[in-house]
């Protein structure tokens, strides 16, 4: 609700990525595949379990090798600083080619 109340496009959740051969590399929490931009929300056990991080690390640089646009956010980015997420989200969708 945060990003469609800051005028931007709607969006899907659990949005897949696939490499190539069409193999699934991850499911993202939401986003939108016609920019190829997803948002991942990383919740304390990312954080906490060395093994979940350093996935999550490899898993994000796949995305972004595939030419994905990644926006991070956190529990606390979203308790106190939303118009940073939104202005990150924005700004990977303007460079993604997104006229809003």
């Amino acid at each position: 609700m945060l990003l469609s109340r800051a005028g931007l496009p709607p969006l899907n959740t659990q949005v897949e990525v696939r490499n190539e051969w069409n193999y699934r590399i991850a499911t993202c929490d939401m986003g939108w595949e016609r920019w190829r931009v997803v948002i991942e929300y990383d919740g304390i056990d990312h954080w906490l379990d060395e093994r979940t991080r350093t996935n999550d690390i490899s898993r994000y640089e796949e995305i972004e090798e595939l030419g994905w646009r990644v926006v991070l956010v956190s529990a606390r980015m979203l308790r106190g600083e939303r118009q940073l997420i939104i202005d990150r989200v924005r700004r990977k969708l303007r460079e993604a080619g997104c006229p809003r």
